[in-house]
């Protein structure tokens, strides 16, 4: 066993020189790998806000993000990406997916230069398979860009304001900083793991989609009863789409028109699709086991 790790310590030592260059490339693609499998799951709300003020005018966008508590930094520089890569939920989330590769490339640049290869690699493992920031990374948020900032003004400050450690405690400090970085990081997923836990993932993607299939290539808007649904068939949609507040506005001037509505723990309808002067065409029931929702979608027609 000695010898062996013997081996595998003069392999490294001969081979360090790729093994710097190789490391964050591929723990920066397997952060991405882990990332691309949600990255075509269904926008929730707060990517919903986020990428419909990526998608305002540039006049209104600072503007309409502080209305919305949101940054302006940040859709500003969403917009930005959003027009030269396309408004699209994938190509948004990729902007969060690549700050998340460029936080552990900073992180091991950082690692490497003050504290050796073992501790840049440990460390940096470690948050390229963090759950928490791969759930960041595959979604329209400012989590990971943040991060990205922080670790940026962070590096440039320690390069500036450093202190060099005695050479006679050198090996206790990569030592140290490796379990420090261990105990920050699951810290960190512990503590987020809980808030994961507790979002829920939208259905609206699905739902729209199965809206298309039935209504072929009619533009027929969409009644949404919550929140969650409006905002997210507004950004998939490319057709007028109505809160149940607005539902007279909707239905004032249209021979036909989609209704959308969740069924309660009771087994009803959150909100009645019976309605004067309007009669059912057709509908669908979308079953979510992960959820635990069961929607149902009407096509209601004027008598």
């Amino acid at each position: 066993m000695v010898m062996l790790s013997r081996n595998i310590e003069k392999y490294l030592q001969s081979r360090k020189r790729i093994i710097r260059i190789a490391a964050p490339m591929v723990l920066g693609l397997l952060f991405m790998f882990l990332c691309i499998p949600r990255v075509d799951h269904s926008l929730s709300l707060n990517e919903a806000h986020n990428a419909l003020l990526a998608k305002s005018e540039p006049a209104m966008l600072i503007a309409n993000s502080i209305e919305d508590g949101k940054s302006p930094i940040y859709i500003a520089i969403l917009k930005l990406w959003a027009h030269c890569f396309g408004y699209t939920d994938f190509a948004m989330r990729m902007l969060s997916v690549i700050s998340g590769a460029l936080i552990i490339l900073v992180c091991y640049i950082f690692l490497e230069k003050r504290r050796g290869l073992r501790v840049a690699i440990l460390v940096s493992f470690l948050m390229a398979t963090s759950p928490v920031l791969v759930f960041f990374g595959a979604r329209v948020n400012a989590c990971n860009l943040t991060l990205l900032g922080i670790a940026l003004i962070f590096a440039i400050a320690w390069s500036i304001f450093r202190r060099r450690p005695k050479k006679t405690n050198k090996k206790q400090h990569r030592h140290m900083l490796a379990l420090m970085g261990f105990v920050s990081v699951l810290a960190f997923n512990i503590v987020g793991l809980v808030f994961v836990y507790n979002l829920k993932a939208s259905d609206a993607k699905d739902i729209y989609g199965t809206i298309t299939a039935l209504d072929g290539n009619s533009n027929t808007a969409i009644i949404a009863d919550t929140e969650e649904l409006y905002y997210v068939l507004a950004f998939y949609a490319n057709r007028p789409v109505y809160d149940y507040e607005n539902i007279g506005e909707a239905m004032a001037d249209r021979l036909e028109i989609w209704q959308v509505t969740i069924i309660d723990a009771e087994g009803k309808p959150r909100t009645s699709y019976e309605h004067s002067g309007w009669r059912v065409a057709e509908y669908s029931t979308m079953n979510y086991k992960e959820q635990g929702d069961t929607y149902v979608i009407v096509k209601l027609e004027k008598e």
